[in-house]
């Protein structure tokens, strides 16, 4: 008998060096948080909505560029026939929350790729990815899990400054609550055809 795990979902980790970068983007998330025109996001905190391409100078581009660089590494087209086929439009957004703020579930229904990166990290404080397969299971039999994945059909990550992970677009994710003030920024890819 053999039982091997079908269906695996993606998920790349990868640490951005750069304490300078992180202090950037950090002050430029707490200058767009403190505006007269932001507003309390669900769950508590503040989520900036779309932020143009532009936003956060120099810091938020190579962010950008280092995202965009390990999305192409764990892509592929597989109808390309060698040609480049697609482009890529990062959809930026900021997160900023203090001690036991958490988000809402999201996903990114456009974004192929969806990157999550850590500017300011702390204790107790968790990444949430749904299991997508949760919905169902839960609705049939929610006691019962399968004997090599008993697991709850939540994964957490705690991420620390400077860590960048990178989920499908479709994976429903949420930050948990956490006793410091945890800083994030959203980028979602958006495979866009050349032809």
């Amino acid at each position: 008998m053999d039982m091997q795990p079908v269906f695996a979902t993606p998920l790349i980790s990868a640490v951005i060096d750069g304490a300078g970068l992180n202090a950037e983007l950090g002050a430029a998330i707490a200058t767009a948080a403190a505006a007269p025109s932001a507003g309390e996001a669900p769950g508590g905190g503040w989520r900036s909505g779309p932020l143009k391409q532009d936003w956060g100078g120099a810091a938020a581009a190579t962010l950008m560029q280092d995202v965009l660089a390990l999305a192409r590494q764990h892509s592929v087209d597989i109808a390309a026939g060698g040609r480049d086929r697609f482009g890529w439009r990062c959809d930026l957004e900021a997160v900023l929350l203090p001690p036991g703020a958490r988000t809402l579930p999201a996903f990114a229904p456009a974004a192929f790729w969806s990157a999550i990166y850590c500017v300011e990290g702390a204790a107790g404080g968790a990444i949430e990815l749904e299991d997508p397969r949760s919905p169902l299971v839960l609705l049939e039999a929610p006691s019962l899990r399968f004997a090599k994945d008993p697991d709850e059909p939540v994964h957490r990550l705690h991420p620390k400054a400077g860590q960048l992970f990178l989920i499908p677009g479709w994976l429903r994710r949420a930050h948990a609550p956490a006793h410091g003030r945890q800083v994030f920024l959203h980028l979602d890819l958006v495979a866009l055809p050349r032809d």
